[in-house]
């Protein structure tokens, strides 16, 4: 099964890595990659074709770097890849233009899979969060 996108947060002083793939099928696996720990897990339809709708939604931003101010510190990048496309973005209050509609949603949307994957892992025993 080919892959719909890959999502990564990296930065801050506590120096998170996580990278969450997920194919096109739902399948997916949250990795923190500063200890190697792996969620693996599947999406449902729904939220898989939520996804795929705000990607395309986005592709008019491929390429694009939203990139923070200088002097920024204790920020964290996200990195969005997805059918040979890359967009790049930090928290919104750290550049110097607002992030378009679409990063928006894609960037809300992104976080909240993250943290309700490692929320439901929390929950189950032998699938602790990072």
């Amino acid at each position: 099964m080919t892959k719909l996108l890959t999502f990564k947060m990296a930065g801050g002083f506590m120096g998170i890595r996580v990278s969450l793939t997920v194919l096109r099928d739902g399948r997916f696996v949250l990795i923190d990659e500063s200890t190697g720990s792996k969620i693996r897990g599947r999406m449902d339809e729904e939220q898989v074709n939520r996804l795929k709708l705000l990607i395309s939604k986005a592709s008019e931003y491929c390429g694009e770097a939203f990139e923070a101010v200088t002097g920024a510190a204790d920020h964290l990048t996200y990195t969005l890849s997805y059918n040979n496309c890359l967009i790049t973005w930090v928290d919104e209050h750290l550049i110097d233009r607002p992030l378009p509609k679409p990063i928006r949603e894609l960037d809300r949307t992104l976080r909240k899979t993250v943290r309700s994957i490692l929320e439901d892992s929390a929950l189950r025993p032998g699938h602790g969060a990072f």
